[in-house]
């Protein structure tokens, strides 16, 4: 292979990595836009606790803009071992600021797995008077099979940003907060070198 044509070549596969990431990354919950929206906004945490069945591979982090018209307020959001130790953390800008993706603000991270494991607790600060978020009797349209749902969770009021450990009476959750999941990087290792190859079999 002639130093240009493994030029194109390697350009070519990069550049396919980057988009099979892009497209692979997908919200881990999603909603019915029309449903849901609940305005007794607080002081408070939110989130929902769930089990991980397969591993996950985690890359963005989003809190739920209802109207996709922007968030009146940032907003931290977080996930939490079964433990109770914060595992990342990211402030979701307010406005327009964060790229939007099925309804979900979102902001990128360096990727970390999540192992199989019970009791995962996904959380986000709200405020009074701030944006709705999805609560009673939402439930999302689609749920990624590699985690189950288990319960709603809140936190005190006025305590700032913390783990929101209290079960909730609602009837699915407060999903003020969610994440994305990409593939495992060994599928998509397998994935470029596939395209590597086609690559070099049209120089």
């Amino acid at each position: 292979m002639t130093p240009m044509n493994f030029t194109r070549v390697t350009g070519a596969v990069i550049a396919m990595t980057a988009a099979l990431n892009a497209l692979a990354s997908i919200p881990a919950i999603e909603f019915d836009i029309v449903d849901g929206q609940d305005p007794l906004v607080r002081d408070q945490n939110v989130g929902w606790r769930f089990n991980v069945v397969d591993p996950i591979l985690v890359d963005r982090l989003a809190f739920y803009d209802a109207g996709g018209d922007g968030l009146i307020t940032s907003h931290s959001v977080g996930i939490w071992n079964p433990d109770g130790s914060l595992i990342m953390s990211v402030v979701i800008p307010a406005g327009i600021a964060a790229d939007i993706h099925s309804g979900w603000r979102y902001v990128e991270i360096t990727p970390f797995e999540l192992a199989v494991d019970n009791g995962y607790i996904m959380g986000a600060e709200t405020f009074l008077g701030s944006d709705v978020f999805f609560g009673n009797n939402a439930e999302p349209a689609s749920i990624i099979s590699q985690i189950e749902y288990v319960g709603s969770t809140v936190s005190s009021l006025d305590v700032g940003f913390v783990r929101p450990s209290n079960s909730s009476s609602s009837d699915f959750g407060w999903f003020g907060a969610g994440f994305f999941v990409v593939p495992a990087p060994s599928s998509l290792g397998l994935l470029a070198i596939g395209g590597l190859a086609a690559a070099r079999r049209r120089r």
